[in-house]
């Protein structure tokens, strides 16, 4: 009994050891930076063996960035400077949770199918007719997608044309019903001069890629993929 009662003694000890040495902290951290000490930085960084190497590495990114938007260091410690870096890069993750989850959804609760592309040259001035069908595959009535649908070389990859189509033009005042599949015939101006447009109708064998942006159900519900920042 009084073994046991050693064993967990001294593994509890153990534990609450371990646990100060994981949360022990360098000093340099605190360090304010001033012009006179900034040249010294990396010879004190680099003897503590308490400044971890992930925390190298996000002060080094954090004084980059500071360095691009002209930022100022003086003044400020090591802990300030890598605390600013750590939120703008939670920020960015959850902009890219936020995309990622927006766009999960969207692709869960509709499916997109391209048909095909109809001259009509019958008209006042020449069209590309794009035919596609959306299936909803949500619970809701959809009342617009909207999204960009590219065609690609097979062989590299190129764009050769990109078309936005924005389903409610030709919805109007309907919607798509659950488990409801619809066609749709999208008109878009033929240039004959241009070369991308007599591609489109020549060849037969370009990838067609659908990239949807928006959902909106008729309850006014809207998913949106948060717009990129330049």
């Amino acid at each position: 009994m009084n073994f046991v009662k050693i064993l967990l003694f001294s593994v509890a000890i153990a534990i609450i050891f371990i646990g100060c040495q994981t949360e022990k902290k360098s000093p340099i951290l605190d360090e304010v930076i001033t012009k006179d000490n900034i040249s010294k930085l990396t010879g004190k960084i680099s003897s503590d063996k308490t400044f971890s190497r992930e925390e190298i590495d996000l002060f080094a990114t954090s004084l980059a960035r500071m360095v691009i938007n002209k930022d100022t260091v003086i003044g400020k410690t090591i802990a300030q400077i890598m605390d600013k870096e750590r939120e703008l890069m939670r920020n960015n993750s959850m902009t890219n949770l936020s995309s990622s989850l927006a766009r999960f959804e969207i692709l869960q609760n509709h499916q997109f199918k391209y048909i095909g592309l109809i001259p009509k040259d019958d008209a006042q001035e020449p069209m590309d007719i794009i035919v596609y069908e959306m299936t909803n595959t949500s619970d809701k009535e959809i009342r617009n997608i909207a999204g960009s649908l590219q065609f690609r070389n097979p062989l590299n990859q190129a764009v050769i044309k990109l078309y936005n189509l924005n389903t409610a033009d030709l919805l109007k005042d309907q919607t798509i019903k659950p488990k409801e599949t619809k066609k749709f015939a999208y008109p878009f101006r033929h240039d004959n001069a241009n070369v991308r447009d007599s591609i489109m109708r020549i060849s037969k064998n370009l990838h067609a890629l659908w990239t949807p942006s928006t959902i909106e159900y008729s309850d006014g519900t809207v998913i949106k993929l948060p717009e990129e920042t330049k």
